[in-house]
């Protein structure tokens, strides 16, 4: 038997000590297998393939609750956009009538507004109200949350990607306010996810999560995600469903579909600058999480199963606690192994040591503004905030839980402010080296024909 093995065994013994032993090791699991991707990755890029047919007609879907105006800023970026062929639907759930200064976006030919007589209380909803309701066949879906802000060449970025070939892509939602200390740790918690759950998976030949806002998806593929079990029983039953994003990514991973990240296709997104909207939104994630926990592990039992590595390397990511969950695991995790093997302690803590050291790697790899480096020490209140966030996981099961907008800024405003991500490509041209050369298949072989009965 192996020597470090036979140690290990000696000092966690009975019941509790296996379970301890087994927890210890899958923490630092977790801890290091964010480092050992991104080294991977690290010399690898993204040169996305030739699209293969013409331009698509674009579904643009956004869902407003309760504030109309702070929607429109969002639907006036979007009648810019460099595409040619799209149309905009903005589902204005139980919200009051929009401001006078709005006449032009209101009345533009390619902008409808959906007022549903009932509050429907739910973004899937708002989604499928959007979807029976179309006024012409569009080629894909992309979602948006009334805060967003599209960059010019938004549209035209995710549709070059759909056009090679895949079914889905997500697009990078950067910060549109970065004048708190708060804003700014969201954001940066944001710029890591962007980097380490999406450009590195993109790079591996795997899958990006999703951000919620920001992707496109073919919709034949949208319908099939709408029609699925985890979808169609909690809408007929007028449940909430706070983890559509997590659902859908699931779906498409496990239909065998690759979700692309693209980097240099830019969303604005409004980040939260108070304490209570810390613990609303960040509920209503961790509550995501967990309610995840288990169809993450269905899709890594198919990756494992199924020798998919797509499947593999997503059901990984996807089951790595959030930061500040992970975080508190480790800390504890260090106190308790004190008493039963110290040399556990310290491979925990110098894997928190390296988790902690990657974040800046990733930071940096990912070209962080200046204002992300000079607010670090408003972190460790951030987190606070999110653990105390913890205590109303229950009302994530009847609460939408939706966060609060203060900043219904017009996208030429935004970037006249000056405090914004920088919304540069991360590479150059000489940099996007083919991911097929690099880090496998480039184009997934996606269904000819899709249905919600489909078997991969």
């Amino acid at each position: 038997m192996n020597p470090v093995l036979l140690a290990l065994s000696a000092s966690y013994s009975g019941a509790a000590g296996i379970a301890l032993l087994a927890l210890s090791l899958l923490w630092l699991f977790w801890l290091l297998f964010p480092l050992v991707m991104n080294g991977l990755a690290v010399f690898k890029s993204v040169r996305w393939p030739i699209p293969k047919v013409k331009p698509g007609h674009l579904a643009c879907i956004i869902t407003a609750y309760k504030d109309i105006d702070a929607a429109l800023p969002l639907v006036e970026s979007l009648l810019h956009q460099q595409h040619g062929s799209y149309r905009v639907y903005l589902v204005a759930d139980d919200c009051s009538n929009p401001g006078t200064e709005w006449y032009d976006v209101l009345h533009d030919p390619r902008f409808t507004l959906f007022r549903p007589e009932q509050p429907l209380g739910s973004k899937v909803r708002s989604l499928k109200y959007a979807r029976d309701r179309f006024l012409s066949t569009h080629d894909a879906i992309v979602v948006f949350d009334p805060d967003n802000l599209a960059t010019p060449d938004f549209l035209i970025k995710l549709d070059e990607v759909l056009r090679a070939g895949f079914f889905a892509v997500q697009g990078r939602r950067a910060a549109k306010n970065l004048d708190s200390s708060i804003a700014v740790a969201d954001a940066t918690g944001e710029l890591y996810k962007n980097f380490i759950e999406r450009e590195v998976p993109t790079r591996l030949g795997s899958s990006a999560t999703i951000a919620g806002s920001g992707m496109a998806v073919n919709t034949l593929v949208f319908d099939a995600y709408l029609a699925s079990p985890r979808i169609a029983k909690p809408l007929a039953k007028g449940q909430v469903i706070p983890a559509e994003d997590k659902i859908l990514q699931n779906f498409l991973v496990g239909q065998g579909l690759r979700i692309p990240f693209r980097w240099d296709a830019v969303l604005y997104d409004e980040k939260v600058e108070t304490a209570a909207q810390v613990e609303r939104q960040r509920t209503r994630w961790t509550y995501s999480y967990f309610e995840n926990i288990r169809f993450a592990l269905i899709t890594l039992l198919r990756g494992l199963t199924r020798a998919d590595w797509n499947a593999l390397l997503f059901g990984c990511y996807t089951l790595i606690p959030p930061v500040f969950l992970l975080g508190l695991g480790a800390a504890i995790l260090v106190f308790v192994n004190l008493w039963f093997n110290p040399a556990m302690s310290f491979a925990l803590l110098m894997g928190g040591m390296l988790y902690v050291g990657n974040i800046a790697w990733s930071l940096y790899l990912a070209k962080a503004p200046a204002v992300v480096w000079q607010t670090l020490s408003g972190l460790p209140l951030f987190a606070w905030n999110q653990l105390r966030s913890l205590l109303r996981l229950g009302s994530a099961k009847e609460d939408f839980l939706v966060t609060e907008k203060r900043r219904a800024m017009r996208l030429k405003d935004v970037e006249a402010e000056g405090n914004v991500e920088a919304t540069g490509q991360q590479h150059d041209a000489s940099d996007r080296e083919s991911s097929t050369e690099k880090a496998g298949e480039a184009v997934p072989d996606g269904p000819k024909e899709f249905g919600p009965k489909r078997r991969v």
